[in-house]
């Protein structure tokens, strides 16, 4: 299935998990942002909870990119500023074309 430009209409940011050291011993976890790209999403599911007298809403997305082959569920996308945990990223067809994210808002990444 290829893969046409039109469909990549939204602007996205993949960042990537970064450690530096806290100066403690340990580190501290950050994230870079390495490349923009474009990227189709499609809203798949949105959920909302109570938990602890606190309202708690998640969308589950599915994001499709061109194919880079450093993108992995290690890394997060960003989109308008909202930052989206990367669940499953898989190339369907084995082409090296596209990557199809499933990808959670409104959780703590």
């Amino acid at each position: 299935m290829s893969l046409s430009a039109g469909r990549l209409n939204r602007r996205i940011q993949i960042e990537t998990p970064t450690r530096a050291p806290n100066g403690s011993g340990g580190f501290t976890k950050g994230w870079s942002v390495p490349f923009n790209i474009w990227a189709e999403m499609i809203a798949l599911r949105g959920d909302e909870a109570v938990q602890h007298n606190i309202l708690n809403s998640t969308q589950l997305w599915r994001v499709t990119i061109r194919y880079r082959p450093n993108v992995s569920e290690e890394c997060r996308a960003m989109y308008n500023g909202q930052p989206l945990n990367i669940r499953s990223c898989v190339d369907p067809d084995g082409q090296r074309e596209q990557l199809v994210m499933t990808c959670e808002s409104g959780v703590a990444t």
